[in-house]
């Protein structure tokens, strides 16, 4: 039997390995805690700012990812400290704060409440669930919240709900967001132009005829949202067969109060 000198197999790793834990980075992977939380429901009852819409429309969906740093930055610090999202061995960078069924019908700031929300009182999730999904949304009651709250106004089951959540969130490649945001004037339009660089799909041309005449219209199915010029949350728009869409403004403008 000969044996590999142990250089060569450090270089060997190294070239293998590397790219492998980088490309996972860039999705985030992480390990999961020695124990789980044992009362995580969610009752929309309860909260004052919670309201019901059963009659909404599903017209498309929209991935709502969060930037971990920035969210525990501006957390309480005892929450910071018991969040396992936050805990520094972690470096979570993006996760998926949800999975959003939208209208088309929604108009102007009070429009929110046209998205269909909170359409069933489910019971706990089943804890092997959450575990499945706990490095995309690392915690078990945003898992059970963003269910009750939007999963259950249109998929059959939560199931179906977080199957579709990574379906979706494997669609989209990720640029280097660590690099990006060491820039100093970073604004939206940067980071938009990173995620348009990486997936050109995300910029939709429309062409439209009325008569004899041609309209041709661009919009990116992107939406970058900052707080105090730092990176907050990035919404990505799918139609319902799961390709990229646009939204005009009227349905997601600057001024729009977005569910959460």
């Amino acid at each position: 039997m000969k044996y590999i000198n142990k250089t060569i197999l450090v270089a060997l790793f190294i070239e293998i390995t590397l790219p492998t834990l980088l490309q996972a980075q860039a999705k985030d992977v992480c390990r999961l805690p020695k124990s789980f939380k044992k009362n995580y429901d969610f009752k929309h009852k309860l909260r004052s700012h919670e309201w019901v819409n059963l009659n909404g429309t599903t017209d498309y969906l929209v991935l709502v990812l969060s930037w971990t740093p920035q969210f525990c930055k501006y957390q309480p610090a005892r929450q910071r400290q018991e969040n396992f999202q936050c805990k520094p061995e972690n470096k979570f960078g993006l996760i998926v704060h949800g999975l959003w069924p939208q209208s088309k019908k929604t108009r102007g700031r009070g429009g929110v409440r046209s998205h269909p929300r909170n359409c069933k009182d489910d019971k706990q999730l089943d804890i092997s669930l959450i575990k499945s999904y706990f490095c995309l949304m690392p915690d078990e009651i945003l898992q059970q919240a963003e269910w009750e709250k939007h999963g259950t106004c249109a998929f059959k089951s939560p199931e179906e709900y977080f199957k579709t959540m990574s379906q979706l969130y494997s669609k989209v490649n990720l640029p280097d967001m660590n690099q990006l945001l060491k820039d100093k004037h970073l604004h939206k339009k940067k980071v938009e132009a990173a995620f348009l660089k990486k997936n050109p799909g995300l910029h939709i041309v429309t062409t439209t005829y009325r008569g004899p005449h041609k309209s041709v219209t661009e919009t990116d199915a992107i939406i970058v949202s900052m707080r105090r010029k730092e990176l907050e949350e990035i919404k990505i728009c799918f139609d319902l067969k799961h390709n990229f869409t646009i939204i005009t403004e009227t349905e997601y403008g600057e001024g729009m109060l977005y569910p959460r």
